[in-house]
Formats: structure tokens, sequence, C-alpha cells
């Protein structure tokens, strides 16, 4: 934010000056000011009645200072990008985590619960702050196995696998009702054997899921409708 003193003597008129809240600046007792309507200024005389000083008030501060998301939760290992609005030169704090710190819009990946501070000065020596609150929660290590399908086409659970937003992969075998393994892979079971469609029953699955960093085997029965 910064305050531009308009000096109207005819000889240097239009010359401008920068100053910061708290500032002062001295002329002689013969300049007459012109204020901004939305600079609450004024010209006192100082001791030496040939000089005039204009103060600005100390609760200046930058406007149009935000950032967003305010507050968010993400899982260890996710990143939200933190977009801020201000003039001036900017620094986030703490800095882990973060692609960059004196940007406007860095991407956060904290591997922890982190409030980070934006803030930004300008050259007048003012300054603000905002902040954005990241809540780092663990993954669920334990993934879902449905008990049944429906693969009719319709897009709604035609497909069967293990489900879990921290699973990295999965090997999935389906057995039917004598023992044959009728599918083996790391995708979605869609119902089919050897290319054709298998009939509605229940089907034994056997699946090894990475989750989490460690390996998790199992096994169950899942019911086909059609």
């Amino acid at each position: 934010l910064f305050i531009a003193i308009i000096l109207l003597n005819t000889a240097v008129q239009g010359f401008s000056q920068t100053i910061a809240a708290g500032r002062n600046i001295a002329f002689d007792a013969h300049w007459s000011f012109k204020k901004d309507k939305n600079i609450d200024a004024k010209a006192a005389d100082l001791n030496d009645a040939d000089w005039r000083k204009l103060d600005v008030p100390h609760d200046w501060s930058i406007e149009d200072l935000s950032d967003t998301p305010t507050d968010s939760t993400i899982l260890v290992g996710a990143s939200v990008q933190l977009i801020g609005t201000g003039m001036g030169t900017v620094s986030w704090t703490p800095a882990d985590g973060l692609s960059c710190t004196e940007c406007l819009d860095p991407i956060a990946t904290p591997t922890e619960s982190t409030i980070y501070t934006m803030t930004v000065s300008n050259a007048a020596g003012c300054s603000a702050s905002a902040t954005a609150s990241i809540t780092v929660v663990p993954p669920d290590c334990s993934p879902d196995f449905p008990n049944a399908f429906t693969p009719n086409g319709d897009a709604a659970n035609d497909q069967f696998q293990p489900i879990g937003e921290a699973i990295e992969s999965f090997n999935l075998s389906i057995f039917n009702r004598w023992g044959q393994k009728i599918f083996d892979g790391n995708t979605a079971w869609d119902g089919r054997s050897n290319d054709t469609f298998a009939p509605s029953d229940v089907y034994v699955y056997k699946v090894e899921v990475q989750i989490c960093g460690s390996v998790l085997s199992t096994a169950g029965e899942v019911t086909l409708l059609r």
C-alpha cells in the first residue's frame, strides 16, 4: 500500500513521494497538500514554524490479501494447490512441503498437518498475512471386497475388484464352484470366462493386494448376478 503526496506548487506540480505507515516527510510551510479521498492524513506544524509534516496512520495494511483453500484435508502423499492474492513480495512459511515459497500459488505436499502463512510486503514497508490450514490424514489400509456384482453393461457395479484409496496394485484370481480357475489378472473381473459371459453363480476369489507398502493376501466369495 502506498501514499502519494501530491505537491501543488506550480513549479513542481505533479511531483509525488511514497512513504510507509508511521513515517513522515517535511516540506516548507508554503506548500499546500491535496489528500487522496481514501487517505486519512493531516498536515501538522513542527517546532519550526517554517516546516510541516504529513502524518500517516500506523494501522494501514496491504489490501485484498487472501489465500484459498483456507482449510483442506488430504491423504498422506497427496497435494493441494494454495492460491494466494496480493500485491507485493510474497513469502510462505514454513517451507516444508511447498513447491516454492516466493510465489503466489505453491503446491503443498505436507507429510503432517501444517498451517501455512503467506506474508505479502511492499517497498513502503507495509505487510499483511493470511493462513491456510492443511490437515493430513493417514490412508485406510484395509481394502473392501464387494460380495456381489451385476455385469449387465449399465456402468453400475459391472466389475469385481478390491476397493480402497490406498491400493497400489493387486492380482485377482476367480474360481467356479468346481474349483476351475476362470480368471486371473491384475485388473477387475468383468464377469467373463474365456470371452464368454459367466453364468449367475457364487464364485471364489483369491487376491493379493499391495497396499500401504505391504502385501495383503485374502480369499472370499462373490455372487455374480445377471
